[in-house]
């Protein structure tokens, strides 16, 4: 079965409870008060996932690894996977160590365990509703 096959199904990340959904402009603002709290202030970088200076916000780049890790855990069941969210052995580590970086730098966890926590949680969300949807169920 692939993405492209009619019984393939997709997860539903609005069931999903992840720590970003947390995050409010108050710790946005403690984190990068360069971009909030300046004359002429530049909102539109706030949510980019590419930001020009490395020290800038990746808003967008945690949502999108939160939803990669959830979509992998979620395909791991289902055993079908999107080709553009393959994530191997050697890359998850990577990927769990950056959003765990996020986690801590915006508030949401108070420590690196805390944060890899918050990870494991949102995948075990993942993997339950895949197997509740069973085999091919759209």
């Amino acid at each position: 079965m692939s993405e492209d096959s009619p019984e393939y199904d997709y997860i539903e990340y609005r069931l999903i409870r992840f720590p970003s959904d947390k995050l409010d402009i108050a710790a946005m603002r403690r984190a990068h008060p360069d971009l909030f709290d300046v004359e002429n202030a530049s909102f539109e970088e706030v949510l980019t996932t590419l930001p020009e200076d490395n020290d800038g916000p990746l808003i967008g780049s945690m949502l999108r690894l939160e939803r990669m890790l959830a979509q992998n855990a979620y395909e791991e069941v289902r055993g079908v996977f999107t080709e553009g969210n393959v994530i191997s052995n050697e890359e998850k580590p990577g990927f769990i160590d950056e959003l765990t970086g996020y986690y801590v730098k915006y508030g949401l966890a108070t420590g690196r365990q805390h944060a890899q926590q918050m990870i494991r949680d949102f995948e075990a969300q993942a993997t339950s509703q895949a197997r509740t949807r069973g085999p091919g169920c759209p």
